[in-house]
């Protein structure tokens, strides 16, 4: 057997142009390519008009996106999400993990960008550019029946979606479907969910389905790329100073530079301060680490697997052009320039000034009762209703009497534990907190006649729990609507049964909420308990309303748990839809309504 120097002296004309090293390497690996940023080491060759580094695609300038590519391709996640600032090859990697993907098998993929003209500016100057510049894809092209949008290979498809038709993200089965700046999608696509939702149902055809979504984060407690990377092994990328051996995460604040020159700008190290230059950024980034707050116990038992990179990691942005960035910013006091930079110069959340009632706003809401002795409001409530929100491990729940004037008092709240993907727990749920026809639960001497179930999280089992008793039990789900409420029919399950499903105004409700909390105390009509405690006070205000630069409401999340807003939420919900924002007339019912059983086994 003749040994790889001479095949390569023997062959070299046929090489093509091919540099010698990527042709050594198809020998040496008999063409074995372990992941997607190796696969574009190897195959892709980048221009001058795709690229400030011309030839083959080089993987060891931005080698954070080592661990993420191995990642998409380890089996382990069913979805990977990427947190990035800037110029970070963010995009390039969701084209050669297509490209990648595409060279193996015939599969369709979609990518989603927030806008059309973005998709036909991708089509055009990368993607094309791709297909032009891969063997591969030269010979297994069909050019004749791809379009702009739909490139065909083989059985294969590239289809490129923008995020403004819910129909155009939720139609064909998908092997793999990869988001682009998801932040700047819309969060409610028609009125029918999220773009990751939407994509995801696309997959379920496909027991191997991977999604991936990237983007520069935005604001601190409303970014959904952040919200997706809380979800999953929150890695973050480390570096290790050169001077005392200690990793840290590098951030903007340790930024500095001489007053008014911050093109001289070095990074402090924030354990030993000395200053990192940008001569060490190279081996920074070489000898960088994916870092988590999880044991590796946990991490193994994660479907999401979730990193974080900092801006100021880009190869091609230096230290100083990042102060100068910032210092720029500051110097104009535009907190939408300010906002811009800290989200995509250095890849962080950005903190806007919101507005949510105080402690003393909700504690000026108690009135003379206690949870141990709500008997004595029995001549004062007429319903008693109920919402719950549902977790993974638990449902929250609120409890509330509702008397004349639409006034209301809080009778009982709190978490009930147990695993909410199986019907089980809904029903010892109804037992002991609901209460039903066999074992009735009575609050202030009245049962729960109505409850609503968030069904944004376990939907499919909310639906199916609903069904047992529809007069009294409702799905219900927060979205951004041009009214409060709107009714939906759910065609799910049993035919000729479909479930209703109740969409309603997030921000009408939450707002409601904080108007009843920040009422002036003679005028109250939302009252709470003496014995209220502060894990309620805290989730019923951890939300705040802020205003962005274009006029849009949005809301951020200040504390880790909202659940009893929620509750809170829907219960006023609830009694729209049952009218007592108009007028509530004494119940007598002294039982709950009896389930209404369907056929086929619901």
């Amino acid at each position: 057997m003749q040994d790889s120097d001479e095949i390569i002296l023997q062959d070299s004309d046929e090489i093509n142009g091919r540099l010698l090293g990527e042709y050594i390497d198809s020998i040496l690996y008999c063409d074995f390519v372990p992941d997607s940023q190796t696969w574009a080491s190897r195959k892709r060759k980048l221009s001058r008009s795709e690229s400030a580094m011309p030839g083959f695609y080089n993987s060891d300038a931005v080698p954070y996106l080592k661990d993420i590519s191995i990642a998409c391709e380890s089996g382990l996640y069913e979805m990977v999400i990427i947190v990035m600032g800037s110029q970070m090859s963010k995009t390039e990697f969701l084209l050669n993990r297509a490209g990648f993907v595409l060279s193996r098998e015939p599969v369709p993929i979609a990518i989603t960008f927030p806008t059309q003209s973005l998709v036909k500016r991708f089509s055009k100057k990368r993607l094309d550019k791709m297909i032009q510049n891969v063997p591969e894809f030269k010979k297994t092209y069909d050019k004749e029946k791809s379009t702009l949008t739909d490139k065909y290979f083989m059985g294969g498809s590239i289809r490129l979606i923008w995020c403004t038709s819910a129909a155009e993200l939720s139609s064909d089965p998908l092997k793999e479907a990869y988001i682009d700046e998801l932040d700047r999608c819309p969060v409610d696509v028609g009125g029918e969910g999220d773009p990751v939702s939407l994509l995801r149902a696309r997959g379920a055809t496909f027991p191997d389905f991977l999604l991936v979504a990237s983007s520069t984060p935005t604001i601190e407690g409303a970014s959904p790329i952040v919200d997706w990377w809380e979800k999953g092994t929150k890695f973050k990328f480390h570096w290790k100073c050169p001077f005392c051996n200690k990793e840290f995460v590098p951030h903007s604040s340790y930024l500095k530079w001489p007053k008014d020159d911050p093109l001289k700008a070095i990074l402090e190290c924030p354990l030993c301060s000395s200053s990192i230059q940008e001569m060490h950024k190279k081996d920074l980034n070489q000898n960088g680490v994916y870092r988590s707050e999880f044991s590796d116990e946990q991490i193994d038992k994660m479907i999401i697997g979730s990193y974080w990179v900092s801006g100021l990691c880009s190869p091609w942005r230096s230290f100083g052009k990042r102060a100068e960035e910032l210092h720029t910013a500051l110097k104009s006091k535009d907190e939408n320039k300010i906002k811009a930079v800290f989200n995509t110069s250095f890849g962080e959340t950005y903190l806007l000034k919101g507005d949510a009632p105080d402690f003393v706003n909700v504690l000026s809401c108690k009135d003379n009762y206690t949870l141990k002795n709500i008997d004595v409001l029995k001549n004062k409530i007429h319903y008693v209703l109920a919402t719950v929100d549902i977790q993974e491990t638990r449902l929250y729940y609120v409890i509330r009497g509702w008397g004349d004037d639409f006034n209301s008092w809080l009778l009982a709240y709190g978490e009930f534990y147990g695993n909410t993907s199986s019907m089980e727990v809904f029903s010892k749920f109804e037992e002991e907190i609901l209460g039903n026809e066999k074992h009735p639960k009575f609050y202030a001497g009245k049962p729960v006649s109505s409850v609503l179930f968030d069904s944004g999280f376990r939907d499919h089992v909310v639906y199916d729990f609903c069904r047992l008793s529809p007069q009294r039990y409702q799905p219900v789900r927060g979205c951004k609507l041009d009214r409060p409420i709107k009714n939906s029919k759910i065609e799910y399950g049993i035919k000729n049964y479909p479930v209703r499903l109740w969409m309603i105004n997030d921000t009408f409700f939450k707002e409601m909420v904080y108007n009843f909390i920040r009422t002036e105390k003679s005028l109250k009509k939302w009252f709470l308990p003496e014995d209220i405690t502060e894990d309620y006070i805290k989730s019923v205000t951890a939300e705040e309303l802020v205003i962005d630069s274009n006029g849009v409401k949005k809301w951020i999340l200040r504390r880790k748990r909202n659940d009893f807003l929620d509750c809170e939420k829907y219960m006023l919900a609830l009694t729209y839809i049952l009218g007592f924002h108009i007028s509530i007339k004494p119940n007598n019912e002294a039982e709950p309504r009896e389930r209404r059983v369907l056929s086929k086994g619901i």
